[in-house]
């Protein structure tokens, strides 16, 4: 059986089908059908599609006469062979991973529907923005990764957009529901759209951008004049009708009720309409509200529907603000039950009856103080009890303990965690609070590990039990401590825990600066670093895991060219010099479609006014949000100097964390050769340059790069990285 099916509509788009159809037939997955349906169109469509049906044996053409895009999207369905079906527009482009993506998050997960995002490209301005309505997440259950009408039976028809192509969808699944488009000329996939949420039994949601979904186009159905209010109210009533039908109606009769209001907000203010159909707007908002379409409500969706009856008068009386009805909606959505809503409504009297009682600055002085000892009380006994959760755990045979004990380097602890797993032994994992917040472990799944947040204090009073007896080995992921201990600047891990010299036999370390290797570690052979480096000699093991966890790899961005570096921006330092000379010349050849995202201090102050538009600063971040931008950047810039002495550490007696990112988020760097050996960059994974002169002309060779290519840059890095995982 093919893996996917594609159903694309296709009528006189002859200005954008081209692009369309490279960006399916160039996917990951090959194993795909495409069903291209013509609906009658009077242009060069047509040909288009029979060109490249020629060139590709996969491309399947349906001709149908002008019935618009819902029986286009009904008739290629009929045919389809594929395992999962994907519905797409004509006029929309792809990333080249998206069918590999959720194929095989189908597989994972057994899902009937995985919704996923988009961006919104304007062909107008040509800007290119995520959509942040194409989910909504703050209507996903908390903590749940697969979800039904079961788990959010207010929420379930909104909260992914209602349009059929940013979802995939289970093809048996789609056939036992019976559900189809409607033949209507506007909103004839909102039926089918909305209704098939209520039907599956197992929902997943992707928060990345997959699909570019086109706007502001003259030919779009989307921006039409002519879209009728008649239609909307055939849709939304179909929708209404069929939820009717199941046996768990009255669960969901809130989620059926907002999804009937948005659709008429939506016409109203997104769409041009007369003031004869703004009239007819009201009066359908008339009948759902005061005809008791929704009267017999449970409790919650009453509270709801009291709430959307004023927003009712202020949308008639022209003062609805869209934002505040927004957030209003999500804080009704929230309240599962109506005893939440009591806990809500018992807190704020509380609150307030403290606040009367605060009536002179000395009690409110005195009370703070109390609220900051209290504080500080309740941190310290949450401090036991994690100290206490980790030294009363039961230890599984063959387990290390990996220990992070400063506030950084938690890039590498995936890694290594999943390094040691492969190699057949049980992990636990120690890290501290400040390690916590920024989120290392975010992409990683955990299962089967123990994480411990401990402070210094507890892991030194942690190591000082007869617990660390049941590990086989303890390893550090850093040799020095960045921070003071007794007039000693950066004192090493065995200066501030001196319990360790007891464990050095079953004691490794990572070190990350080899000239501070500990000689006895490094004579036993208990060393462990990144990269191979010429001043090391064979004791030293070589371990590469560069694994952050579940790591979305995206294509190359077709609009804006994405670089991301990680690192210090500022003016005294000459890599940034570098970089902005190298800026300046993009702009001066002409080029604007790029960006550079910096992760690290810095600010705008070091970029000359005229090139500050193509920087993004964002400081230091936490991983979580470093890791979404490393996903969607395009190429790496590790900025090594190699006329800098100081770099040259790189390839004698250090390496760098960038080198990581690079390998696990398979993103091609542009790198002086200088660097290139030692770690493994070549022409086929990289883009390399002579001197920094030649940065500039790096960067436009990566902007022009067609995403083919791009493509075999990245698969080359994955071959590079799952190879030297091996030798690791």
């Amino acid at each position: 059986m093919t893996k996917v099916s594609v159903i694309i509509p296709v009528y006189n788009v002859e200005k954008y089908l081209r692009e369309c159809l490279d960006s399916v037939v160039n996917q990951t997955l090959k194993d795909i059908e495409i069903i291209c349906v013509n609906d009658g169109s009077t242009d060069n469509s047509l040909k288009i599609l029979e060109e490249y049906s020629s060139q590709d044996n996969r491309i399947k053409i349906i001709n149908q006469e002008n019935l618009g895009a819902g029986a286009a999207r009904n008739n290629g369905m009929k045919s389809a062979q594929g395992e999962y079906l994907l519905f797409l527009d004509s006029d929309d482009f792809f990333d080249l991973r998206m069918f590999e993506i959720l194929y095989d998050k189908m597989l994972q997960t057994k899902a009937d529907i995985i919704g996923f995002g988009y961006y919104t490209y304007d062909e107008k301005t040509k800007k290119c923005e995520p959509n942040e309505y194409s989910i909504r997440k703050t209507l996903i259950p908390h903590n749940s990764t697969t979800f039904s009408y079961k788990d959010c039976p207010f929420t379930i028809l909104n909260i992914i957009s209602n349009s059929p192509w940013n979802k995939i969808y289970k093809t048996d699944f789609l056939r036992k529901t019976n559900l189809h488009f409607q033949n209507l000329s506007a909103f004839n996939d909102v039926y089918f759209a909305t209704s098939v949420l209520a039907y599956a039994d197992k929902i997943v949601c992707i928060d990345k951008p997959l699909l570019y979904h086109r706007i502001s186009l003259n030919t779009s159905i989307t921006s039409s004049k002519t879209k009728k209010f008649d239609d909307l109210v055939k849709s939304v009533n179909a929708v209404i009708s069929e939820m009717q039908k199941l046996e768990y109606y009255e669960e969901i009769k809130v989620s059926v009720l907002s999804f009937a209001i948005n659709a008429y907000k939506y016409f109203y203010y997104d769409v041009l309409v007369t003031e004869k159909d703004r009239r007819k707007i009201f009066d359908k908002l008339h009948i759902i509200f005061n005809e008791g379409i929704f009267q017999d409500n449970i409790t919650a969706g009453k509270i709801y529907e009291m709430h959307l009856k004023r927003e009712y008068e202020k949308f008639k009386n022209n003062k609805y603000k869209n934002d505040k009805f927004k957030e209003t909606l999500a804080a009704m959505f929230s309240l599962k039950n109506t005893d939440i809503y009591k806990q809500i409504t018992l807190f704020g009297r509380q609150y307030k009856f403290i606040s009367q009682k605060l009536t002179n600055k000395t009690t409110e002085y005195k009370i703070n103080d109390l609220r900051t000892e209290i504080n500080k009380l309740q941190a310290t006994q949450n401090e036991l009890l994690e100290l206490t959760k980790a030294v009363n755990y039961a230890t599984k045979p063959d387990s290390i303990l990996i220990v992070e004990p400063n506030d950084c380097h938690g890039e590498v602890i995936p890694g290594y965690a999943k390094y040691f797993k492969d190699l057949g032994f049980n992990v636990d994992i120690v890290i501290t609070p400040k390690q916590n917040e920024k989120h290392s472990l975010f992409m990683f799944d955990n299962t089967d590990m123990n994480i411990f947040i401990l402070s210094r204090k507890s892991i030194k009073a942690f190591l000082s039990t007869k617990k660390i007896e049941q590990y086989k080995y303890i390893v550090f992921t850093s040799h020095i401590m960045y921070e003071w201990l007794n007039q000693i600047i950066y004192p090493t891990i065995f200066q501030h825990f001196p319990v360790l010299e007891n464990y050095r036999d079953k004691l490794f370390v990572v070190e990350h600066h080899f000239e501070s290797a500990d000689k006895q570690l490094l004579e036993n052979k208990h060393i462990i670093m990144l990269t191979k480096l010429p001043s090391q000699n064979g004791n030293v093991i070589c371990a590469n895991p560069h694994y952050f966890g579940d790591v979305t790899i995206t294509s190359k961005n077709p609009i804006i060219t994405e670089f991301i570096m990680v690192g210090a921006i500022e003016a005294k330092r000459r890599n940034c010099n570098i970089l902005i000379d190298a800026v300046n010349k993009l702009v001066e050849s002409g080029f604007d479609n790029f960006r550079i995202t910096v992760i690290g201090r810095g600010s705008m102050e070091a970029i000359p006014e005229k090139l500050r538009k193509y920087f993004n600063i964002l400081g230091y971040v936490p991983y979580d949000v470093m890791y979404k931008k490393m996903e969607k950047a395009d190429f790496f810039l590790p900025l090594i100097d190699p006329d800098n002495p100081e770099h040259d550490r790189y390839i004698t007696v250090g390496t760098s964390g960038s080198f990581q990112l690079i390998y696990g988020f398979q993103k091609p760097c542009l790198i002086a050769e200088k660097f290139t050996e030692l770690h493994y960059f070549n022409n086929e994974n990289s883009i390399i340059y002579q001197t920094n002169s030649d940065l500039a002309d790096s960067m436009k060779k990566a902007i022009l790069m067609p995403q083919r290519d791009y493509l075999k840059m990245q698969e080359a890095l994955k071959a590079l990285a799952e190879e030297l995982y091996k030798k690791s």
